[in-house]
């Protein structure tokens, strides 16, 4: 008799078992894969990235960190290459709209940033006016930043206030003894960069954030790692 009292108990458990794998979504199809322009597979990190160059042809690639004539006197990166968040581009591209309007291109000298690379630079400028500190991580190796400058329409360089990375109190948008001309261009920069979705840093006038910078993990993927086609 003493079973018989269980039973009743152990056919609701059936029952509700029964409710709730049913309620079960069935298995998600696989992803397809994705792969790049070369038909390389895409690793799941990298799938929100761009090739600056293949997004936006029209920008002028001047990669300092590829070659050795930068402030740190060395190469920290294996190849010219930039990549950055989609979206990111996707308001880069219209920062060059607005200035191609005015006769200027867009020269980009950095963007994504791997935080392996971060920290060989703190480890030379231990300096959080110029360098970021990778413990807490840069904008750049959430691939949401950018050190952009200015070129004519005939993609010559134009006189800005400094070169890029000058470590210096010249370097900040707000010094005021540049020659007008140089500050003109500056403020051309900067509002077109504001207009497109980024705001700008405090010490290096060159220096531009998305600023859905948060919605961006820090990534330490190499450079010359696989992303989608635009």
């Amino acid at each position: 008799m003493r079973r018989l009292r269980w039973a009743p108990l152990l056919l609701l458990v059936v029952a509700l078992w029964v409710v709730l794998a049913g309620d079960q979504p069935a298995d998600a199809p696989a992803h397809p894969e994705i792969h790049d322009s070369e038909g390389r597979p895409v690793p799941a990190e990298a799938a929100h990235l761009v090739d600056l160059h293949e997004f936006s042809p029209d920008l002028i690639l001047d990669i300092r960190y590829a070659r050795e004539d930068n402030v740190f006197g060395r190469a920290l990166y294996p190849v010219a290459r930039a990549l950055c968040a989609r979206g990111t581009a996707v308001k880069l591209a219209r920062a060059q709209q607005a200035l191609a309007a005015q006769g200027f291109r867009l020269i980009l000298w950095d963007s994504y940033r791997p935080e392996s690379v971060q920290r060989r630079m703190w480890a030379m400028v231990p300096d959080t006016r110029f360098v970021a500190d990778p413990n807490v991580g840069s904008k750049h190796s959430r691939a949401a930043a950018v050190d952009v400058s200015l070129a004519d329409a005939d993609g010559n360089p134009l006189l800005m206030p400094t070169d890029h990375d000058f470590f210096g109190p010249e370097a900040s948008p707000s010094w005021p003894d540049h020659p007008p001309e140089v500050r003109r261009r500056a403020a051309i920069l900067a509002e077109a960069m504001r207009g497109a979705g980024f705001f700008q840093g405090t010490t290096e006038w060159w220096h531009f954030v998305d600023n859905d910078y948060r919605q961006y993990p820090l990534l330490d993927v190499p450079l010359d790692v696989p992303v989608p086609a635009p």
